[in-house]
């Protein structure tokens, strides 16, 4: 009942999360020309009627592709917040699977 079969995670967090995999593809297909247009603008030997175009796409520049839109999400629970970058998981995911020990270098531990 609205659960998917690939693990275990209902389909609107899926979305969440297919959603902002799309985000991350196209900010990095866009990077790419936002930085070179960055570069006509600051070099001095191109001409002037080229650096203006340059101004003008980067005006007209999609806010959407920003890199500041960019959040992380869990990729088993869905959530957003305190979401590990190296791990791609938030801290309630991290202690459950390090305390069913399946995560490697994880260990419990004993005092």
């Amino acid at each position: 009942m609205g659960q998917s079969l690939k693990y275990n995670i209902p389909l609107l967090k899926q979305r969440k999360i297919l959603k902002e995999y799309i985000s991350r593809k196209v900010f990095l297909r866009s990077e790419f020309f936002y930085i070179f247009l960055k570069f006509l603008l600051k070099n001095r030997f191109i001409n002037k009627q080229t650096r203006v175009l340059a101004i003008f796409y980067l005006v007209s520049y999609y806010k959407k592709q920003s890199k500041t839109r960019l959040s992380n999400i869990c990729l088993y629970s869905g959530h957003r917040r305190s979401v590990n970058t190296f791990l791609s998981l938030n801290r309630m995911s991290v202690l459950e699977y390090s305390n069913k020990l399946l995560l490697p270098g994880f260990q419990k531990a004993y005092w």
